[in-house]
């Protein structure tokens, strides 16, 4: 008869054994399956079951931290070069363990590598700041290329040029929905968008050009501090209504300097205004002046106002106008502007 030496719960049959991982938490399963083969073992044959095949993963070359969702508790895996920083923290839906590390970057990524081996649990989003570790930042995509097949988002960010950076990244990691770029980036650089990528946010734009914008194929765009013009912005809109470019375009967000750019703008062929709706807010209002309207062909569409307020709370005007305007396969969109604490704001939205 097989007799099992070491930890007790080795004694427990298969069945029972997986069903008393299932109830672990990730950090805790993932510790234990590194006790033993047989361990390690059960845990790639728990990982198709529930909960534990719900998992989903964020890594964060940024914080450095391997971070678990799928339940309620989020749960954290923190590398630190600060031994005083080394330790557990819970609270609230946040479980956090701290481990102090002479070379974190690495043991992230041994970590991450080995329970992506294990656990099988897809990358939902990935987390880069190429000025933090910049001497790093060649190797650290070359890891995700070998260990991640793909992630639904990125954000890379950056305080230093990173035309390099950016642009070998996006060849070697697969990116499927959504793009967040917050590099700067040269006045010249030409953004190359990886095929699957769905949306894109751009928080420093001003390298975007007329030609590059009509050529993003993608559904959601939204563009802060552009150098686009404000005639480019109508030539896009009305590239758009003759299906010369941005033909997938479901969203389309850029902020502008003032009224005068938004009569620019919109100086549109057969477009069907909108009311014009003018709002005073107080205080912790968010959303007001809601409404809905309907088009001669019996069309709706939804008329909100966001409100924005200073820091104190005072008083604030906003205005929100807009129209629908028709694409020349029938296709209809709604622009319309929202005033914010960064300025005034475009939407296209296509209906």
């Amino acid at each position: 008869m097989e007799t099992h030496k070491g930890l007790p719960i080795l004694r427990l049959p298969n069945l029972v054994l997986k069903e008393v991982l299932s109830m672990m938490s990730p950090l805790d399963l993932i510790n234990i399956s590194k006790t033993s083969l047989k361990f390690k073992n059960i845990a790639i044959g728990c990982s198709k079951q529930y909960p534990i095949s719900q998992y989903l993963v964020d890594l964060d070359f940024d914080d450095l931290a391997f971070v678990i969702k799928g339940t309620q508790t989020i749960f954290f895996y923190e590398l630190t070069s600060n031994k005083n920083q080394e330790g557990l923290l819970e609270e609230d839906d946040e479980v956090k363990y701290v481990k102090y590390s002479e070379d974190p970057i690495t043991e992230l990524m041994n970590y991450a590598g080995y329970v992506m081996e294990v656990f099988s649990w897809p990358v939902r989003s990935v987390f880069v700041a190429f000025e933090k570790f910049e001497e790093r930042n060649k190797s650290i995509t070359d890891w995700l290329k070998m260990h991640v097949k793909s992630t639904e988002r990125c954000f890379l960010e950056g305080g230093i040029i990173s035309d390099e950076y950016v642009s070998y990244f996006l060849s070697n990691v697969q990116i499927t929905t959504y793009l967040q770029l917050n590099s700067k980036m040269s006045y010249n650089y030409r953004l190359n968008l990886p095929q699957y990528i769905e949306s894109i946010d751009i928080q420093e734009s001003d390298f975007i050009t007329f030609d590059q914008l009509t050529s993003f194929d993608v559904k959601y765009i939204t563009l802060y501090n552009t150098r686009i013009t404000n005639q480019e912005l109508n030539q896009f809109i009305k590239n758009w209504m003759t299906s010369q470019s941005n033909v997938n375009l479901r969203r389309f967000e850029i902020y502008i300097q003032n009224r005068h750019s938004w009569d620019i703008i919109t100086d549109l062929p057969n477009k069907e205004k909108l009311e014009e709706v003018i709002i005073r807010g107080l205080l912790e209002t968010r959303t007001i002046g809601r409404f809905n309207i309907k088009r001669n062909d019996g069309a709706m569409a939804e008329v909100y106002m966001k409100v924005t307020y200073g820091e104190k709370g005072d008083l604030s005007f906003h205005v929100v106008q807009g129209f629908d305007i028709k694409r020349n396969d029938g296709t209809v969109a709604t622009i319309f502007t929202e005033i914010t604490r960064n300025g005034l704001k475009v939407y296209m939205l296509v209906l």
